[in-house]
């Protein structure tokens, strides 16, 4: 089903080596379920990504690949009284203000199409009219996901915050937490991520919630700090990235390694970045490339 989402979302989707896999952006597959170790050998030698793919990134067997963390948040007895003082008196100021609670597709595709536009904005990302289209898409899928959650945060009948994540099996895996610049001083993030979390650990017993895998370029100081001042832990695991032949020797050439420089000469260039982020990484793992295989058609 999780599959199913990200199709419809407009991602290419492929199935191989046990899992699915999903293109997150610029031809690079992602596996799901995200959390799913897959050996690496079936990934090199299969014949399950489309032509066009350029690498795919996964968390592997224990031998194998890198040392990375994801970032979760687990048990039962998730409560405001887990959390430090500071901490717990920005949950309760951000509850005195907000309703949270599960909301339509459809309102997230109207009103938080603005919330994910002033997020973006205010991490210095560019949001071009492909970003709302690819938007637009998503809120279309979840209309039809039956294991999709949808959140937002309201106060006098406005949508300051929103959420959505991703059920899988008997984990929720978070994709998206957009808020309002207007409301970040009212700790309207502390708010819905609590109820959230509040609801699906204490409430409905799922084993835990992930944000997500380690980036793979520097990920921003102060969300590190959120997240895990609202209970989220680093879990060690292993991970590995492919890609082409030629794309890996590329990424380990003196060419390669201007990425990072050119990406901070043109800080608001989001394909630089991961550029740039991802030749780093690259260069400090082993060299893993697709064998020569046929790759299905895109």
């Amino acid at each position: 089903q999780a599959l199913s989402y990200f199709a419809k979302a407009g991602h290419a989707v492929a199935e191989g080596a046990g899992v699915g896999w999903y293109d997150v952006g610029s031809r690079f597959f992602m596996a799901v379920p995200f959390d799913q170790p897959v050996d690496v050998r079936l990934v090199q030698h299969g014949s399950f990504l489309p032509r066009s793919a350029l690498g795919a990134r996964f968390v592997c067997l224990a031998d194998q690949g890198s040392s990375a963390w994801a970032i979760r948040c687990a048990g039962p007895d998730y409560d405001i009284e887990r959390l430090g003082s500071n901490v717990r008196s920005k949950v309760r100021r951000g509850l005195a203000r907000f309703v949270c609670a599960p909301i339509p597709a459809g309102r997230l595709k109207g009103e938080g199409e603005r919330l994910n536009k002033e997020t973006l904005e205010r991490q210095g990302r560019f949001y071009s009219s492909a970003a709302k289209a690819s938007w637009e898409r998503m809120c279309n899928a979840l209309d039809e996901a039956a294991d999709a959650d949808i959140w937002g945060a309201e106060t006098k009948g406005e949508l300051a915050a929103c959420l959505v994540a991703l059920r899988i099996g008997n984990v929720s895996h978070l994709l998206i937490l957009r808020s309002g610049p207007a409301h970040l001083k009212d700790y309207v993030n502390n708010a819905l991520l609590f109820s959230y979390l509040r609801n699906t650990l204490a409430i409905d017993k799922l084993d835990y919630v992930s944000f997500g895998l380690e980036p793979l370029g520097r990920e921003l100081p102060e969300l590190v700090r959120f997240k895990e001042s609202m209970g989220f832990e680093r879990v060690s695991l292993r991970q590995a990235v492919v890609l082409t032949p030629g794309l890996d020797r590329l990424l380990r050439s003196p060419a390669g390694r201007l990425a990072a420089p050119a990406s901070r000469l043109i800080p608001r260039h989001e394909r630089l970045a991961r550029l740039a982020s991802l030749a780093s990484y690259v260069r400090g793992q082993e060299r893993l490339v697709f064998g020569e295989m046929k790759h299905v058609s895109a």
